[in-house]
């Protein structure tokens, strides 16, 4: 989610091989040129579907921000507060996308997931919003986190942390350690059980 132009789409459809299935997300058009054109080069697009639509809690119309000269910067976003500092502001141009709720989606299409990467630049809550019955299973979920970036950073956090409470799940970076509230960071949402130590 947020596959941009496919750094981890590539390595995903790399990994499930001829018989798995990657879905990626990626709602702005010139990096979702850049997208297919990546997967038709590494002859991926057997495996990997690929939609032009944002992800959020609802199914609705979102504006996305992206720099028209540069689109793979890397600041495509919904939110606006990714694009502050002034030399992310030139050049600046939104439009209208179609964004879904990942959770229903991926069912109505068929998907079980076995593992999630999110990096949507702020936006992460709403998304992960949508998946609560799937962050119930056992799916891996590697995040993004943008707490500089939300609107309401301590009310988003509460939100972010009653969801991992309801699911069964915690928060810890990429080495096991637990997240630092309002750290921006990839993360990992860990079912609690695969904490535990178990000693004989």
């Amino acid at each position: 989610v947020g596959a941009f132009v496919g750094q981890y789409t590539l390595l995903a459809a790399r990994k499930v091989g001829v018989t798995g299935r990657v879905a990626a997300f990626e709602p702005v058009p010139a990096t979702y040129r850049i997208l297919i054109e990546h997967l038709l080069l590494n002859d991926f697009l057997d495996r990997v579907d690929v939609w032009p639509i944002a992800v959020g809690h609802t199914n609705d119309f979102v504006r996305v921000y992206f720099q028209s000269h540069d689109p793979v910067r890397g600041h495509n976003s919904t939110n606006p507060s990714c694009f502050s500092e002034k030399c992310l502001t030139e050049n600046l141009t939104s439009r209208m996308v179609p964004c879904v709720a990942l959770g229903p989606f991926l069912d109505g299409i068929g998907i079980k997931p076995d593992v999630i990467k999110i990096d949507i630049e702020g936006a992460e809550i709403e998304a992960l919003q949508s998946l609560q019955h799937i962050l119930q299973g056992d799916v891996t979920i590697f995040c993004e986190l943008h707490p500089h970036l939300w609107d309401e950073a301590e009310v988003q956090s509460s939100i972010l942390q009653e969801l991992m409470k309801k699911t069964g799940r915690c928060i810890v970076t990429l080495d096991g350690a637990p997240w630092s509230n309002y750290r921006h960071e990839p993360v990992i949402l860990r079912k609690r059980s695969e904490n535990r130590i178990h000693s004989n």
